[in-house]
């Protein structure tokens, strides 16, 4: 008997959530092709990404490629990386434009700031928004990515579509991400490559 009120008040409890059920189920849903993402970059500035079939484009710099990069304030990796990414934005400027899309960690725009963009140099595009975690998942879905994700994670797309990346991780000669500590050279070369296609 008590066993049985125990179990009936925890059921009662756990169906119950002061959230909308729209924010609940918020990470389950996929963008889909149209969608428009607006992005509110931490040091300023907007940018708009809109969903395409797979893949994904910046409205108005669609003839850029696009790099996605999933990290955390709080990641070694991606704390080394960042004057370097920072200095790839510049060099590739005119071709190329990064996302910094903070993961994994909900933190103040300030806090990016302070403790990531200043302290390490990371002063490209980064976006600190909840929409990152569905961005994330429909990348993870695009490319077929079925182990957890890690940071950091690197995505690049030209004209909407996942290129094959140099894979340091599993060694296949068909990779569409980076991941982890991947190291610059790697990532330029794949860039020069793109570039020159």
């Amino acid at each position: 008997m008590r066993f049985s009120l125990l179990l009936m008040i925890a059921l009662v409890f756990s169906a119950c959530s002061d959230k909308p059920k729209e924010e609940q189920h918020y990470i389950e849903k996929l963008y889909k092709r149209g969608d428009v993402i607006v992005l509110k970059g931490v040091e300023g500035g907007v940018k708009k990404l809109k969903r395409l079939d797979r893949g994904f484009e910046i409205v108005g710099e669609e003839d850029k490629i696009l790099m996605l990069d999933f990290f955390g304030t709080f990641c070694p990796p991606c704390q080394k990386e960042a004057s370097a990414l920072t200095a790839l934005q510049i060099d590739f400027s005119d071709k190329m434009t990064m996302i910094g899309l903070t993961s994994f960690e909900e933190v103040s725009d300030k806090y990016v700031v302070e403790n990531f963009s200043n302290k390490y140099g990371a002063h490209y595009f980064i976006a600190n928004s909840k929409k990152n975690a569905r961005i994330a998942k429909s990348v993870l879905e695009d490319i077929a990515y079925l182990d957890p994700m890690q940071l950091p994670f690197k995505v690049v797309l030209k004209n909407g579509k996942y290129q094959i990346l140099k894979d340091v991780w599993y060694g296949k000669d068909d990779g569409r991400f980076y991941i982890g500590d991947v190291g610059i050279k790697t990532i330029r070369e794949d860039l020069e490559k793109l570039i020159g296609k």
